[in-house]
């Protein structure tokens, strides 16, 4: 009896050591990631983020259950969560995303140097997994694209002219402070009704920059077109050279 305890024990440490050597690497790698992105794209001038564990995520979103949805599309999940007596936004991509990490490092590069009313706030993020796991401000409100689809719905209040060119507006200041607030210009790519949220306030606020790009700075701008998973042709503006 003494020995099988003896080896069942041993098995487990095994798997602990396992999953922390897989954490640390992770944590490593993920880190070297977002800093080498971050140095290369904001010159070191970003916002301070905090770094969440894997199990203070899957706790503040009850295991991602899938009741606390907010918005999802065909590369990432958006949760509700509840962390420290607050309601945060949870953002966890999805493993058939051929090009999650990229995606995700490119949001928390981007995310952290963001500083507008408009434009959804990063927390922080969870470094522990393959694919790291970002948390935002919340927005639990849902996404302007559910919300015209649905106004028909009893349950949901239309959008009056006034609300959607407030909305527009206020969209567009954060669409101009993404091309003019930083040295090198943000095109964001990847513009549309699911990617702008609402908080319980009812203010819009866009989010997912998976696609976003940096203009050099002092670059003159071109076209180029370029093909992706999301969309088939997405014109951008390059360096010329």
């Amino acid at each position: 009896m003494r020995s099988i305890l003896r080896k069942f024990k041993n098995k487990e440490d095994r798997e602990n050591a396992v999953n922390i050597n897989s954490k640390t690497e992770n944590m490593m790698r993920n880190g070297a990631s977002v800093l080498k992105e971050l140095i290369a794209s904001s010159n070191g001038k970003y916002n301070p983020y905090r770094i969440f564990s894997a199990q203070e995520l899957k706790l503040a979103t009850n295991n991602y259950d899938q009741k606390n949805v907010i918005t999802e599309d065909w590369g990432c999940i958006l949760y509700k969560g509840f962390w420290q007596e607050r309601l945060i936004s949870v953002m966890r991509f999805r493993e058939s995303n051929r090009d999650g990490h990229g995606s995700c490092i490119n949001n928390i590069v981007y995310a952290a140097q963001m500083s507008h009313d408009h434009i959804l706030k990063l927390i922080g993020c969870c470094l522990e997994t393959p694919i790291p796991i970002l948390a935002f401000e919340s927005v639990e409100y849902g996404n302007l694209r559910d919300r015209i689809l649905s106004a028909s719905q009893p349950q949901t209040e239309p959008l009056l002219m006034k609300h959607r060119l407030k909305i527009a507006m206020d969209i567009a200041h954060a669409l101009a402070y993404l091309h003019f607030g930083f040295p090198r210009p943000i095109v964001y790519r990847d513009f549309k009704t699911a990617h702008i949220l609402f908080n319980e306030e009812n203010v819009a606020k866009m989010f997912d920059f998976s696609l976003s790009i940096s203009i050099p700075e002092g670059g003159t701008s071109g076209a180029k077109c370029l093909k992706s998973e999301r969309t088939e042709i997405c014109c951008v503006r390059e360096n010329k050279a």
